[in-house]
């Protein structure tokens, strides 16, 4: 009976712990903290963190953008959203072998050979050679000059 009771005891120590808990931050959070919900709100508004820092900084808070930045991470759970990838440019590369491949004009049919010739002859050049004009492969020594 007395092991029940010791049981019911330790458990309501342990609820008490577990209710009084506090999650200790690093000392750099501890300043931001009483400001946790303003800071959520502008992030809402998608202040961005220097624009933070400066309004902290105004209220007295001196804290680089950097720590509002791993406050928002740490402590308010805000995920950074991903960046989008924005197209490559077109090299000079890639408008070459566009121009290549453009079928010809019916006026230039006579001057210039067919859409397959000039197929057959760019995958002759790039068998050998890449789209740099350098060859393909590993670099190898040439045995007479070494």
């Amino acid at each position: 009976m007395s092991d029940s009771i010791e049981q019911l005891a330790n458990q309501r120590l342990f609820d008490a712990a577990v209710r009084n808990f506090e999650r200790k931050l690093p000392a750099r959070f501890r300043a931001l903290m009483p400001y946790k919900d303003g800071i959520a709100g502008l992030r809402a508004k998608n202040a961005s963190f220097r624009t933070i820092a400066q309004i902290l900084k105004q209220t007295g808070v001196s804290v680089s953008h950097d720590t509002v930045a791993r406050f928002c991470h740490a402590v308010i759970e805000q995920t950074q959203p991903r960046q989008k990838s924005r197209p490559k440019a077109a090299s000079a590369v890639t408008e070459a072998r566009r121009t290549q491949t453009q079928a010809p004009q019916a006026s230039d049919a006579n001057d210039k050979p067919g859409v397959s010739a000039v197929l057959q002859q760019r995958r002759n050049t790039d068998a050998t050679t890449g789209a740099s004009g350098k060859s393909r492969g590993p670099r190898i020594a040439d045995p007479k000059n070494v």
